[in-house]
């Protein structure tokens, strides 16, 4: 591996020979582009800010999924485009309803993560990709897909972007499959676009880290990101059997190698009060708040970050917890007593 990466800060797309390595591992996951329409970014979240950025002016709407990524929801407010929401199932974003939008108004880009939707787990299937697809090739949608799990997946599904070569954005990262501090990630953009893309890149952090790039293309290279995939997967694989075993019926959706749960709690407990409760034990789980797109009523669910357990044990300890509290009632709250 070369050194110069040590001595300059250009070119802004990241230097040749670490979008090389970066290309080849997106090939081995199914996911081809050219060099030129490769960016390396400091994570998944520049790279869904710059693909917003590049196409999307203030007011312009951009749909996503009712519940998704909160920097998406941050992304809105800085670059202060409109935030539409789309229903969802099992597999994601319903056709019909994004059909819908775009039948009624002007959309100009939809954000969405078919792979192990943050904080829902959709998982969204081969003829459902293509179905958006073929809607967003009618109505002149850009697609921006943020595929960060798409290594722990164990099925070979397209990205939705591969059927869009003029209007995808396909956001990639070794943050979520290797370890959180590796802000690492590829942007593939449109050919016609990479020239705006890069200069987006430039205004918001110059380029993505040479370091970091280092690192990710070593370990690319040498085995190391393959290696972490494997480990990423055996473990949860067990830490889901367990979800399963501990919360049964109360688990609304989780995947075998996902990162998280999404979990139904009783309706004699809101969240915030639940969240808050399982605190005092030590415990941390997510609200829906924090991923409304729109403000809807609440799913009465929260959001287990299963990978993020320091070890099994504690993890099992975390979900026993989550079980007791579900089963306890709340406490008499103040602002319960109607006078």
């Amino acid at each position: 591996i070369h050194h110069n990466w040590m001595e300059s800060c250009r070119p802004v797309a990241g230097f040749e020979y670490h979008r090389e390595i970066g290309s080849k591992w997106l090939e081995s996951m199914g996911i081809s582009a050219e060099l030129p329409n490769i960016l390396i970014t400091n994570g998944a979240a520049q790279g869904v800010f710059t693909a917003l950025a590049t196409v999307v002016q203030p007011d312009d709407v951009v749909l996503t999924e009712s519940l998704t990524d909160h920097g998406v929801i941050g992304t809105a407010s800085i670059l202060r485009f409109k935030l539409g929401a789309l229903p969802t199932d099992d597999e994601g974003i319903l056709p019909d309803a994004f059909e819908r939008e775009c039948r009624a108004r002007h959309i100009r880009a939809l954000v969405v993560t078919p792979i192990y939707t943050n904080p829902t787990n959709c998982l969204m299937g081969l003829e459902r990709r293509k179905r958006i697809a073929e809607i967003a090739e009618h109505y002149g949608v850009y697609v921006i897909e943020d595929d960060v799990y798409r290594p722990l997946l164990e099925q070979n599904l397209p990205p939705i972007t591969s059927f869009l070569p003029r209007l995808g954005f396909h956001v990639s990262s070794l943050t979520k499959i290797v370890m959180p501090g590796l802000r690492t990630g590829f942007l593939i953009v449109p050919q016609h676009l990479s020239i705006r893309a890069s200069s987006v890149l430039r205004v918001t952090g110059w380029m993505g880290t040479p370091l970091m790039a280092e690192i990710g293309a070593r370990w690319i290279a040498d085995g190391t990101v393959e290696q972490a995939v494997t480990v990423q997967r055996a473990l949860m694989r067990e830490r889901q059997t367990l979800v399963a075993e501990i919360l049964g019926d109360a688990v609304v959706r989780h995947h075998p190698t996902s990162l998280s749960a999404w979990v139904r709690i009783p309706h004699h407990w809101q969240e915030e009060w639940f969240a808050s409760e399982l605190r005092k034990n030590g415990v941390a789980v997510t609200i829906s708040d924090p991923f409304m797109t729109v403000k809807v009523p609440r799913p009465n669910a929260i959001r287990i970050c299963v990978g993020g357990a320091v070890d099994t044990p504690s993890l099992h300890h975390g979900l026993m917890q989550i079980r007791h509290t579900m089963e306890q009632m709340p406490g008499v709250h103040a602002f319960d007593v109607m006078y």
